[in-house]
């Protein structure tokens, strides 16, 4: 028992390091760096900063999967270190935002080929000994998780964790468990958050709209954390 809680605790150590080396993208640029490397990047992308004005958030026009957008970007205002981009796509009048939503939840689910987990479970109860193997193909190679809910408006929101893939060395004389592999799946790398959003309160384009949150765990805690301490 000792022997495996060690070599848990050694493969954990390995995964979620490596895990910290990796973040979430947004069009292909790490969500991690000072903002004006950031913002140098986004400029390359078609995207202009904009006159507006907020603490830890800039703010910038363009074109995202073929929609007018809006983008903030928010930093650590203590390093500079970009943690988050939110993409904000006005959808023109009340509901509208409806379709687009869905439209963006599909494509995100297939991208990050999400709710793999369930299926990976069965999977693995019946087929225990072609885990490595299948890891090592590339069939697991993530195993993310999404969840949907319904707001106080009315409307959806969905939630997609992104994680390591899982790469075990596991020894010949032990046979995994689905709970020791469980653990593996938890380095996490961000979360993306789609949601369909109205306010009456906007006399605007963006009054009706779609919200992309693309939020690196890693860049993120150390705002989390400062957050908890002001609890």
């Amino acid at each position: 028992m000792q022997r495996l809680i060690s070599l848990i605790i050694a493969v954990l150590f390995t995964v979620i390091s490596q895990a910290q080396k990796e973040h979430l993208t947004f069009m292909g640029i790490p969500i991690d760096g000072k903002i004006k490397n950031f913002q140098k990047e986004l400029k390359n992308k078609g995207f202009s900063r904009t006159s507006e004005r907020s603490k830890g958030i800039r703010f910038y026009n363009g074109s995202f999967s073929g929609h007018k957008c809006k983008l903030l970007v928010s930093f650590n205002t203590n390093t500079d270190v970009v943690y988050s981009v939110s993409v904000c796509i006005p959808c023109g009048f009340k509901n509208s935002s409806e379709l687009t939503y869905q439209n963006f939840k599909k494509d995100l689910i297939k991208k990050y080929e999400t709710d793999k987990f369930d299926i990976y479970n069965d999977y693995y109860l019946d087929h225990k000994e072609l885990f490595k193997e299948d890891v090592e193909t590339g069939k697991l190679n993530r195993i993310n998780t999404s969840s949907s809910e319904t707001g106080i408006n009315g409307r959806e929101s969905t939630v997609i964790n992104i994680t390591k893939p899982i790469i075990p060395e596991l020894s010949d004389d032990l046979v995994p468990c689905f709970g020791y592999v469980y653990l593996l799946c938890k380095a996490n790398i961000g979360i993306i958050n789609v949601s369909s959003e109205y306010r009456y309160d906007v006399e605007s384009d963006y009054r009706d709209y779609v919200m992309i949150i693309y939020l690196d765990s890693q860049n993120y805690e150390p705002i989390k954390k400062a957050e908890e301490a002001d609890l």
